[in-house]
């Protein structure tokens, strides 16, 4: 989806964008879903307000979405519901020549496409660690087994330390 600057109103425009009824949105979970993340077909909605400031554009807005992921401790399938607010200046891009400013992003023409926006701001809406419950075991480190299904049967052993030899030689006065 491209929003054409030109049609803006100055101030505040409001826009409400769902997967639900936007094709384009639904374009963005299935290539969301070739990167291994499976949204919800009507769980990706967008509150959008673009602010025209003549040359500047304020974006502000919320993504919401659903999407099943892999738990980064035990691999097993989880559903992660998120609301993520995000506040983004946009400048045309004659305006910007000598500028290396990071909080502002550079567009060319009469449109700015939001396509881009949504799957940036829904890989940053995700938490730092894909866990899925705060005490997740995860599996074992011998067997491959999922602790949170059940004790496996490894002998618990000593983890061995790199630096052990150098604390030998240490000790030893050399």
């Amino acid at each position: 989806m491209k929003l054409k600057v030109s049609q803006l109103d100055t101030g505040e425009n409001r826009f409400q964008f769902s997967s639900a009824k936007d094709k384009w949105l639904k374009g963005v979970i299935d290539h969301l879903g070739t990167q291994g993340y499976t949204v919800s077909p009507t769980g990706l909605d967008m509150d959008l307000v673009v602010t025209k400031l003549e040359p500047d554009y304020v974006l502000r807005g919320r993504l919401g979405y659903e999407a099943t992921m892999a738990c980064d401790r035990c691999a097993e399938p989880f559903s992660l519901k998120v609301k993520h607010p995000f506040d983004l200046a946009y400048v045309r891009s004659a305006q910007s020549e000598g500028d290396e400013d990071l909080d502002q992003t550079v567009f060319e023409g009469d449109e700015i496409d939001l396509k881009p926006l949504v799957e940036e701001q829904f890989f940053l809406g995700l938490p730092f660690a894909l866990i899925c419950k705060e005490d997740c075991k995860g599996i074992c480190q011998s067997c491959g087994e999922n602790r949170n299904l059940g004790n496996c049967h490894c002998v618990a052993s000593e983890p061995t330390n790199a630096f052990s030899e150098l604390a030998k030689l240490r000790d030893s006065g050399r």
